[in-house]
């Protein structure tokens, strides 16, 4: 992957009716970007407030030796999988995903999912988003 080419993956949880601090708390993961619904983003205060909760960690692509959508998915996968009945209470009444972002003019075999991930996204309760952007496809 050139400089020009990267993957963007984030484990999110949005919505109206969870506590951003007892995520923290339970999951004892320290979130890259917290929003409570009213307020602006903790990491932006010049951001508009949030119209929703939101907790998020995202993979560090600096963590590892070779860089695929699927690496850096079970890397966020695993690490809240041990609270998995937690997170998927979470998805009953929020929005519980995977998101990955690919910046790329060239389609690789970033889409490939092991039944593993897919397997752990259900136990979680959790949805999985691909955007792609590119100058030509």
């Amino acid at each position: 992957m050139n400089q020009n080419e990267h993957i963007v993956v984030t484990f999110h949880i949005r919505g109206d009716n969870f506590d951003v601090e007892e995520v923290t708390r339970k999951l004892q993961i320290t979130p890259h970007v917290v929003a409570r619904k009213g307020f602006a983003p903790e990491h932006d205060q010049e951001a508009p407030p949030s119209k929703t909760h939101f907790w998020s960690i995202k993979a560090n692509p600096k963590d590892f030796d070779t860089i695929s959508m699927e690496i850096l998915a079970m890397s966020l996968v695993n690490q809240v999988l041990p609270n998995a009945d937690f997170v998927r209470e979470l998805s009953i009444d929020n929005q519980v995903q995977i998101v990955c972002s690919i910046y790329s003019d060239k389609l690789k075999n970033w889409l490939t999912l092991s039944p593993e991930l897919m397997s752990n996204l259900s136990s979680l309760g959790a949805t999985f988003d691909v955007t792609i952007y590119a100058d030509s496809i």
